[in-house]
C-alpha cells in the first residue's frame, strides 16, 4: 500500500473529491492542539475557517450544549482578541478542556480542514500521534479500498518543511518503510523561528515530540472527536 502527498487546500480538495481517506497535518500547531485537546478529554474540536465563523458556531453550540465551549483560535501565531485561548497546545490541559467542544480557527490548518470535508474519512495528523494516525488510516483503507492522502497545509499557503516532514514521515508508518530523521527539519524551520521569536520555543519542543499519544482526532459530522489506533 501506498499512501499519497498533497499539499494545501487545494491538494485537501482533490483528494476529498476523489474520495480518499484524508489525513491533514500542521505541525506547528494546529493539528498537534486538536490532538492535546482530545487527548485530555475534550468533548470535540469544532474546526471554523474564519473569526467570524466561529464566533458564530460558539455561539450556536452554547445554546445546545451544556458542558462549556471554549472558543480559540490565532491570527499571526497570537491568540484572537477576545477568545479564550489561542493555538498552543500546552494551555489546553486537562482541567482547561474536559468535557468541552472547542471552537478553532487557525491561519492555516482550519481553511484546509474545510476543503477535505467531503472525503470520506478526515483525520488529523502531527508527529506526536504519527504512527497511531497513520495504523488507523492504514486499517480503514485496507476496509474500505480506499486511498489515502496525507495533507500538508503549509503556512500561508507556501510550503512550510516541517509540515512537509511530519507528512512523510506519516506516509512512511502507512507504507511501512522506515522514517526519516525530523529534528533538525522542524526547529530549524521558519515556522519554528517565528513561533520562538512569539515566546513559544516550548511549543516547537512539545510538537517535535514523536509517537507519544495513540490519540486520533477524527471527523463525525464536522467536529473532530477523538479515536484511537
Amino acid at each position: 500500500m501506498i499512501a499519497r502527498l498533497a499539499f494545501g487546500s487545494e491538494g485537501a480538495l482533490r483528494a476529498a473529491i476523489n474520495g480518499h481517506i484524508v489525513i491533514v497535518v500542521d505541525t506547528l500547531r494546529a493539528s498537534t492542539t486538536v490532538t492535546t485537546i482530545l487527548e485530555n478529554g475534550g468533548a470535540g474540536v469544532v474546526p471554523a475557517a474564519t473569526v467570524d465563523e466561529a464566533r458564530s458556531k460558539a455561539i450556536a453550540l452554547s445554546g445546545v450544549f451544556r458542558g462549556g465551549i471554549i472558543l480559540a483560535g490565532e491570527r499571526g501565531g497570537l491568540r484572537i482578541p477576545g477568545f479564550d485561548f489561542g493555538n498552543s497546545p500546552l494551555e489546553f490541559t486537562r482541567e482547561a478542556v474536559e468535557g468541552k467542544i472547542v471552537v478553532l480557527t487557525t491561519t492555516n490548518f482550519t481553511r484546509v480542514v474545510q476543503q477535505a470535508l467531503r472525503a470520506p474519512l478526515v483525520l488529523a495528523g502531527c508527529l506526536r500521534n504519527a504512527e497511531a494516525v497513520a495504523s488507523l488510516a492504514r486499517r480503514k483503507s485496507l476496509e474500505s479500498g480506499r486511498k489515502v492522502t496525507v495533507v500538508h497545509s503549509g503556512r500561508r499557503g507556501e510550503f512550510s518543511p516541517e509540515d512537509y516532514m511530519t507528512a512523510c514521515i506519516i506516509k512512511c508508518f502507512i507504507d511501512g518503510v522506515e522514517p526519516p530523521s525530523h529534528e533538525e527539519c522542524v526547529v530549524n524551520s521558519p515556522s519554528a523561528r517565528r513561533l520562538a521569536e512569539l515566546g513559544f520555543w516550548r511549543d516547537v519542543e512539545y510538537c517535535s515530540q514523536l509517537n507519544v499519544s495513540v490519540t486520533v482526532p477524527i471527523v463525525r459530522d464536522g467536529v473532530f472527536v477523538g479515536s484511537s489506533s
